[in-house]
């Protein structure tokens, strides 16, 4: 028999500007998925662009803080990762 993992390794919590909840709600949903691995990949504006908050920046230390903590009392394998928004300026093109 041949097994299979899945895994799902863009993930964002309301620490992105385009989601909601938090790491152990991520977990809980993909247990209920049946996936086997969660990796995490918040949104980074190294900038402000478009109206779009760069605070992910300022809050990341935290964030990592929360995630090490959460990482060790999780029962599924979580992974950290970031995905970094790069738009080309005007002056660039």
């Amino acid at each position: 028999m041949v097994y299979r993992m899945i895994a799902d390794y863009h993930v964002h919590t309301k620490a992105s500007p385009d989601a909601a909840g938090t790491m152990a709600d991520c977990v809980k949903v993909a247990k209920k998925k049946n996936i086997g691995e969660v990796g995490f990949s918040e949104h980074v504006l190294l900038r402000r662009l478009r109206g779009r908050s760069d605070s992910f920046v300022q809050q990341a230390p935290a964030y990592l803080r929360d995630f090490v903590n959460f990482k060790e009392e999780s029962d599924l394998p979580i992974k950290l990762g970031i995905e970094i928004d790069f738009f080309r300026t005007k002056s660039a093109r």
